[in-house]
This record gives structure tokens, sequence and C-alpha cells, in this order.
């Protein structure tokens, strides 16, 4: 798990199962700590979430992965997506497209983010 720099979260089953906002917040709390690189990235627990399981899905995703990702809907993720997209952190898969419905990670900035 240190070699694919995952970290691990262990949760019981009574918590999933009695007090799923408070395991939720935690990981998101965690996550949080360690996406800190000051003042440049500024990424919101949604889509810093969505990052991480973009990237290591490591293909293409669309909106309903997003929505299973972060238990949100249409709206909520698709903001998610939109303003990662404006801050160029996902690309969507065909550009020359009107209609967007599958995105990748910009591995040159998820790399970058990595050295840092």
């Amino acid at each position: 798990m240190a070699a694919q720099d995952l970290r691990y979260i262990p949760f019981s089953w009574d918590e999933l199962d009695k007090k799923p906002e408070l395991c939720r917040s935690s990981v998101y709390e965690i996550l949080g700590r360690y996406n800190q690189l000051g003042e440049e990235l500024k990424l919101s627990a949604y889509e810093r979430v969505l990052l991480n399981q973009a990237w290591l899905l490591g293909e293409p995703f669309k909106l309903s992965n997003v929505m299973g990702w972060l238990g949100k809907g249409r709206y909520v993720c698709g903001r998610a997506i939109k303003s990662l997209k404006e801050k160029e952190w996902v690309l969507p898969v065909q550009r020359d497209r009107r209609r967007v419905h599958y995105y990748i990670v910009h591995k040159e900035k998820v790399k970058q983010l990595k050295q840092n």
C-alpha cells in the first residue's frame, strides 16, 4: 500500500452503519491534510476526492462515477467536474465535442503535485 501511495483509514462496521457522516468528514479531513501544498492549490474536499478517485481509477471517468465517489447528486458532482475543468485538473476526452461525457485527469499537473 505504501508503494502505491495509498492510505489506510480503518472504520468499524458499526461506525459506518451508525455514524456515516462522521466517517465521511473524517476521510475528508485526512485527505485535506495530505493534499495541502500552499495557497496556490485551492481545491474543495469534493474536488480532492474526485481527483484521488479518478487517479486511482486510471481511465476516463464520467458523471455517474463521480456521483458514486462523492455520494452526491448530479448538480454537486457536475459543479465539481466543471470547477476542476476550469482549473485544468481534468480534461475532456474528446475536446471537439459540444457535450462531454468522459474526462481524464491532467497527468502533468498531478505529477507536479506529487513532486511538491
